[in-house]
């Protein structure tokens, strides 16, 4: 497995998106845009304030820099993430809701 595969991977299940199940994308600059795109949405916090606009700086750098078709590539990455982190907070809702019915 290439490393930048590698963290991709561990970035996903970071930020919460188990189910997503996105493309593959054998494009360098598409995967290293996503890459920033992640560790952005990793950072959150007043304390991580100045690492979190650091990687959106890069992230904004590297997306602009991008054809439009490439830039779509990761816009739908990004819609997929936030997709599957609405369904896991759904399922979570649904998860202690059955919980609290037990107590």
């Amino acid at each position: 497995m290439q490393k930048s595969t590698r963290d991709l991977l561990v970035a996903m299940s970071m930020i919460g998106t188990f189910d997503f199940m996105g493309e593959y994308i054998e494009d360098q600059e598409v995967n290293e845009c996503i890459m920033d795109m992640y560790f952005y949405m990793l950072y959150g916090g007043i304390e991580n304030e100045e690492k979190r606009e650091e990687y959106f700086k890069e992230f904004e750098k590297k997306y602009n820099a991008l054809n439009k078709e490439q830039q779509e590539l990761v816009k739908n990455d990004y819609i997929s993430i936030i997709e599957a982190q609405e369904k896991n907070r759904e399922k979570e809702k649904i998860k202690k809701k059955g919980m609290r019915d037990y107590e």
